[in-house]
């Protein structure tokens, strides 16, 4: 195992978090819409153990690509770093309580990188997953969420909803997720026998953080000028056609 190779002992945990496809319901998650998604087999391994120098280690072995940084400087942002969001999840579960310490990992994964199927929520999910085990330190699944999506507003500067993290952590084989991002209830559809999602990977990649942060802000700005003409309104949702 490529974490023994590397670090001379077995990991203490090795997590695991899918990817997810949207379909329906895109930017209402936020909006505290409903959305209709699923997780698909493709996903994003983490394996964890801990390093007693203060030194946090990840190679990434699929892309064969490896980063290092003292635990002091966790809140160090590096521009256009694909460790900016395990920095990220690390700082978000310090600030719930988490004692943080310094360790080695290795991750992998199956998921297109910005295909739109959610690798950075993966790669959040089953990181936090790994070191709350490593940090000895429980979370619920809806904080895990909040965790990964304070991740990607607060460190990584893209402003997204629960949407991808929810859908990650409560993907149940066989079936789609209903979700009530205004209530967080969900409800599970199974999937009709015989039926399959066909998805192709175009090849274009896309930066969550310019783009997506621009139509959120649209949408924070109509629900702001609906709310002046009728009552009732606090986001999009409340507005009928």
């Amino acid at each position: 195992m490529e974490f023994e190779r590397r670090y001379g002992t077995a990991p203490a945990i090795v997590t695991r978090a899918p990817g997810r496809l949207e379909l329906l319901g895109n930017h209402t998650d936020y909006n505290e819409g409903f959305v209709i998604s699923g997780t698909v087999t493709n996903a994003t391994w983490f394996a964890a153990g801990p390093a007693d120098d203060g030194i946090c280690r990840i190679f990434d072995a699929c892309h064969d690509k490896y980063a290092e940084f003292p635990l002091a400087e966790v809140k160090k942002k590096i521009a256009g770093d694909w460790v900016n969001y395990l920095k990220g999840v690390m700082v978000e579960m310090q600030q719930r309580g988490a004692v943080a310490a310094a360790f080695n990992a290795v991750v992998g994964t199956s998921l297109p990188l910005a295909a739109g199927m959610s690798s950075s929520a993966a790669l959040e999910i089953s990181a936090a997953f790994a070191l709350a085990h490593v940090w000895q330190v429980e979370f619920s699944d809806d904080q895990f969420a909040r965790i990964g999506q304070a991740a990607e507003n607060n460190f990584v500067g893209a402003r997204t909803g629960l949407l991808d993290q929810f859908s990650s952590i409560h993907g149940r084989a066989g079936h789609l997720l209903m979700i009530d991002f205004r209530t967080l209830e969900i409800e599970a559809i199974p999937f009709p026998d015989g039926l399959v999602f066909v998805v192709a990977n175009t090849g274009i990649k896309h930066d969550l953080s310019e783009a997506y942060n621009e139509r959120r802000s649209s949408c924070e700005t109509a629900a702001e000028l609906l709310a002046t003409q009728y009552d009732g309104v606090t986001t999009l949702r409340d507005v009928t056609v």
